[in-house]
């Protein structure tokens, strides 16, 4: 049986490895195994982005609020992206605080 933590970081790096196909330069910048990344995108904008592989329960608001506290410290061009096993991986207060906040909520086939 695979542990939570280890499903999150395969989770985590297959969503890295997409984003160097797409020649996008990724960083971490979070504590190891914190899962926290920063990339650079085509044109230079930074994104920072959190992957949730949550299979039992859905990402909720508190994750979305936790990403406007890490935008908060960037530059205001920073795109903020939470990223789930799937799309329905959020609940709708997720989504409506993610759009209400400019956040992109997606999952690794939208990415």
């Amino acid at each position: 049986m695979t542990s939570s933590v280890a499903l999150g970081r395969a989770f985590e790096e297959k969503n890295v490895n997409l984003l160097k196909a797409k020649n996008v330069q990724v960083e971490r910048t979070g504590p190891r195994g914190s899962g926290d990344r920063y990339a650079r995108a085509h044109k230079g904008r930074k994104i920072c982005r959190q992957c949730k592989a949550w299979k039992k329960k859905k990402i909720g608001p508190a994750v979305i609020r936790e990403m406007i506290g890490a935008l908060a410290n960037e530059p205001r061009q920073t795109i903020g992206v939470v990223v789930g096993l799937t799309k329905d991986s959020f609940t709708n207060d997720a989504v409506k605080a993610a759009e209400k906040a400019g956040i992109i909520t997606t999952d690794s086939n939208h990415l």
